[in-house]
């Protein structure tokens, strides 16, 4: 039966026996006159195999053919969330699926975007609105110390500098005064640098709770 054949396709392809299973597939399209479930079923193989160039350019060419078949896009689009899957480590300390690397996500948000725009049902929304928390921007207090430090010091030699100010307009320690506040003006920018950095996304945090140690 269809159903059995699908079977057998997907046991092959998730014990990696890709060959094999893109040779009983090709088959069995033709066996069940290219039935939507084992269309998608495709898509599943590119994907697994993580030939993302290929999955996009199956898609697209059997949606041109077929621009009605909704029975594809709801098996393409759970696929390309099973897919997704993949790109999440399991976390034992939290027992959470996590996303750890700025490859993973972006491939996770792309398949997953893919996917809502084939056929945007509420659970490939709710996928894609999950694995797009990863990338929210969280606020890295540790940098907090050396931010502070080059906001003081920037506050002073600005000061010092302002105090010398009537003196430089009359001729006088020019030079060190613009000096002075030069530096003083560095040190605000890399305050101002320190605070941009310190904000990272969410699978960066998880990263380095994962692995145990920050870069």
């Amino acid at each position: 039966s269809l159903h059995l054949r699908w079977l057998n396709i997907r046991f092959l392809i998730m014990t990696e026996n890709i060959d094999e299973a893109q040779a009983l597939l090709n088959a069995s399209l033709d066996d069940f006159n290219y039935h939507a479930q084992l269309a998608a079923e495709q898509i599943y193989l590119y994907g697994y195999a993580e030939r993302d160039d290929l999955l996009d350019a199956a898609i697209r060419k059997y949606m041109e053919r077929n621009p009605n078949d909704m029975d594809y896009r709801r098996y393409v689009a759970h696929n390309l969330v099973e897919i997704a899957q993949q790109c999440y480590v399991y976390d034992t300390a939290s027992d959470m699926m996590l996303i750890t690397e700025e490859a993973s996500y972006n491939r996770c948000v792309k398949l997953l975007t893919t996917a809502n725009s084939i056929f945007p049902d509420e659970y490939i929304q709710n996928e894609l609105n999950y694995v797009l928390q990863f990338g929210e921007l969280v606020y890295d207090t540790d940098h907090n110390g050396l931010k502070l430090f080059y906001r003081i010091v920037g506050f002073i030699l600005i000061g010092v500098a302002a105090y010398n100010l009537p003196a430089a307009l009359d001729g006088e320690y020019v030079t060190r005064t613009l000096t002075v506040a030069g530096i003083g003006i560095l040190m605000q920018g890399l305050a101002s640098l320190v605070k941009k950095i310190s904000y990272r996304p969410y699978w960066k945090v998880y990263r380095d709770t994962y692995r145990g140690f920050k870069e």
